[in-house]
This record gives structure tokens, sequence and C-alpha cells, in this order.
């Protein structure tokens, strides 16, 4: 891919996730009359991997995917499960199937080119160091309190008050909540970092070869010592 279409592809792709990102909240608190709806983390990561990508910030995307991956994959899953079988497994896409058309469900649609989009998004930039999962690790128990201090119990906004898998129940809830979220960053993480195509070969061997110079450096001063 030409230079120029694919920073052309990055731009329109990252104007499209921060104005998808801000209908979803203006959705949530004027239509929906639902402000705790604003802090749904997948509309928040939208806007933040959109403003990552007019930066080339594939270390920042890399992040948001790793804790919204695998839940949104189960969530795609379901749905089309769901289009097929006319059930639910997972029991989260109950709410989007019952009632009639709403503008709340053509925001839901997010999830299905949420991850898509934004794992495109780190093949076109391509990552310069492989530790995203600190940030996301920084971001988790964000999500956590600041949702459990603003948010109404009952909305269940990002799953903090209880379980959303029908599955899980909410037996040792909220350590189970840490417990997934982790899980499912450490599984993301290595699944992304063992992906060539999204890594920038020329600053990892540059990183490579750095290593190996401090290591050479660290050797010779503590043989110099000893």
């Amino acid at each position: 891919m030409k230079e120029k279409t694919k920073i052309i592809l990055i731009l329109i792709i990252g104007i499209f996730f921060i104005g998808f990102g801000i209908l979803a909240i203006y959705n949530a608190y004027f239509f929906s009359k639902n402000p705790s709806g604003v802090f749904w983390y997948c509309y928040i990561s939208m806007i933040v991997i959109g403003i990552s990508a007019l930066f080339r910030n594939a270390w920042v995307i890399a992040a948001q995917v790793n804790l919204l991956g695998i839940s949104l994959l189960m969530w795609n899953f379901d749905f089309f499960y769901h289009i097929v079988f006319g059930r639910s497994i997972f029991g989260l896409v109950n709410s989007f199937f019952n009632g009639g058309f709403s503008f709340g469900k053509v925001i839901s649609m997010e999830h299905l080119f949420l991850i898509p989009l934004s794992i495109l998004l780190i093949y076109l930039i391509k990552l310069k160091k492989d530790d995203f999962w600190k940030l996301s690790l920084v971001e988790i128990p964000m999500i956590f309190f600041i949702t459990r201090a603003f948010t109404n119990p009952q909305k269940n906004i990002n799953c903090v008050f209880e379980s959303c898998f029908s599955f899980i129940g909410n037996y040792l809830f909220p350590l189970v909540w840490f417990t997934l979220a982790i899980s499912i960053m450490v599984i993301s993480t290595v699944i992304i970092n063992n992906i060539e195509v999204f890594k920038n070969n020329n600053v990892y061997k540059n990183n490579l070869e750095e290593y190996k110079v401090k290591d050479k450096l660290s050797f010779a001063i503590n043989e110099i010592i000893n």
C-alpha cells in the first residue's frame, strides 16, 4: 500500500472513530436519557483510538484492544449466533433483539467494527514498543472505580456492578471482574505481540541492537569492577 493511501485511510478511520464515539455519548446522554451510558468504555475508547490514529500512535490503540478485544468478539459471536439460531448463548445481545428499532441499537453496531478497524490501524501504523500492556493495566482499575463512583448501579455500565455474562454469575464479584479483565489483557497482549505484521521491524531491530550494546557495556563494567 502506498504511503499516501495509508495516511488517508488512517485519517478517515480516526475521524470516523472520533465522530461515532461523540455521537454515541451524545445519544446516551440526550436521547436515551441515560447519563450513566456516557461511561461505557467502548464509547470512550472509540474517541481515544480515533485521536491516537490521528497521531499515529499504535501503542495506545493496542492498549484499548487489549481491554475490549475478547469481550467484543464474544458479543459478535453472540450476535451472529442469535441471528442464525434465534437465541443467545452468553446473554450479551438479548437487549439488542428485544423491542423495536431505536437509534441506540444503531450505536450498538460499533461492537461489530471497533476491533476490526482498530486492528487495521495497528497494522497500518505499526507498533514501536511491545509494552502497551502497561497502559492497559493502569486503565483497568480506573475504569472500574470511576464507573462505580459515577454511574447508576441499575445500568451496570462496564459490568462493574454484576456480571454481564449469564454463565458466570456474581460469585466473588468484583474479584471476578478484575481477574477476567487482567486475563483478557494478558491473552490479548500475547496475541498482538506475536503477530509480526503489527510490528515496526526497523524499530524492533534498533531496540534489539541497543539492548545488546547495553548488555556488552554492563558485562565490561562488571569485569572491570571484579
